[in-house]
């Protein structure tokens, strides 16, 4: 247990020595680059102005560029500030004022009954069990492998129904099928192993 004790102190008067090191090394670098701390301290008043230096004569000023280059021009945050307030007094507000709304709907007109006519009339029939209607809705808008996912239908007959739907027919009962040109007994087949 003292063993343990004595490496986490260790640890920790490593961790402060190396701590120690690299701030004394980074205020060493930041004191040789010419960086003062004061040169980090923004004041907020404009520089005092000049005189003229004239071509021959030097500079007596100590001020470091630095600092002269970091002061604050009250002015120019003034002017800012103006314009960005002058903007939001203009801007409408966010919400928009209520409209009218229109008094009723346009009325639509209804499509005329003479483009029904193109169509044929489709045989509802309302003799079928529920089994069967489901199978020829299923036989009527299945593709290949739904058609062949049923008991009764295989490749061969999957492939004539789809042939008998690209005509542009449809099956009303399973009795249908034999207009496809599968046989008779597929529709017993179908209700008796499709439940």
């Amino acid at each position: 247990m003292v063993m343990g004790q004595a490496t986490i102190w260790l640890v920790i008067v490593s961790f402060l020595v190396s701590c120690t090191f690299a701030l004394w090394y980074w205020h060493q670098r930041r004191s040789s680059s010419g960086v003062s701390d004061r040169a980090c301290d923004i004041t907020c008043n404009p520089p005092a102005p000049q005189a003229e230096v004239s071509k021959n004569e030097t500079p007596t000023s100590t001020a470091r560029p630095v600092e002269e280059s970091l002061r604050f021009d009250g002015q120019l945050f003034k002017d800012i500030w103006s314009a960005v307030e002058e903007k939001k007094a203009v801007l409408p507000s966010p919400s928009p004022l209520r409209r009218r709304r229109v008094d009723s709907p346009v009325e639509r007109l209804s499509p005329s009954s003479s483009s029904d006519s193109d169509f044929p009339e489709e045989e509802v029939r309302s003799d079928l069990s529920p089994q069967e209607l489901a199978l020829v809705a299923l036989i009527n808008f299945g593709e290949h492998t739904d058609l062949k996912e049923l008991k009764g239908i295989g490749a061969k007959s999957a492939d004539a129904i789809l042939a008998y739907r690209a005509k542009g027919l449809q099956f009303t009962c399973l009795d249908d099928l034999v207009k496809a040109g599968l046989n008779k007994t597929v529709k017993q087949r179908l209700l008796n192993t499709n439940r």
